[in-house]
């Protein structure tokens, strides 16, 4: 089809890696409508315990593993702040008021008594006592859970 007015035809044009066709009739587009969410997914019936709580070996060793990592991420961190606070990483900001006052703050927030290497310090102790109860904890579940099975077998 050939412009009547100058007697050429129109060349296409690509855009963007798409063709584009300037006597190509436009088709407009429908917007889409929004879906509905997802309903949650009901929790389950927890009547039969007591008010005590459940969980399945599977999901303790899932939990195991993510305490660990925990662990060793944060002995991670530890061990980059400690490198931090030996000599070599000392702040040099020269001899003046200002940089010898800006070196002790570093130094303060790093190692002082609310620094970042006291906190981390913290941090790791109760994760260890916590680690300890979960897996007395788990021990214990694991042992009276074989005994009261015995015990229900031999009835």
């Amino acid at each position: 089809m050939t412009d009547p007015t100058t007697g050429i035809a129109p060349t296409p044009t690509v855009l963007s890696g798409t063709l584009i066709n300037p006597t190509a009739p436009t088709v407009p587009t429908v917007p889409t409508q929004p879906t509905a969410p997802t309903p949650p997914t009901p929790a389950p019936e927890l009547s039969d315990l007591a008010g005590g709580w459940q969980i399945s070996p599977d999901q303790l060793s899932k939990f195991a593993s993510a305490v660990q990592q925990v662990r060793a991420d944060l002995n991670a961190v530890l061990k980059q702040v400690d490198q931090l606070t030996s000599p070599s990483y000392q702040p040099q900001l020269g001899s003046s008021p200002v940089g010898q006052a800006l070196a002790a703050k570093f130094v303060d927030r790093l190692s002082g008594d609310q620094g970042l290497l006291p906190s981390l310090t913290a941090v790791l102790t109760h994760l260890d006592a916590f680690i300890a109860n979960a897996e007395q904890t788990a021990s214990q579940y694991q042992g009276t859970d074989t005994a009261t099975a015995d015990t229900l077998k031999s009835l």
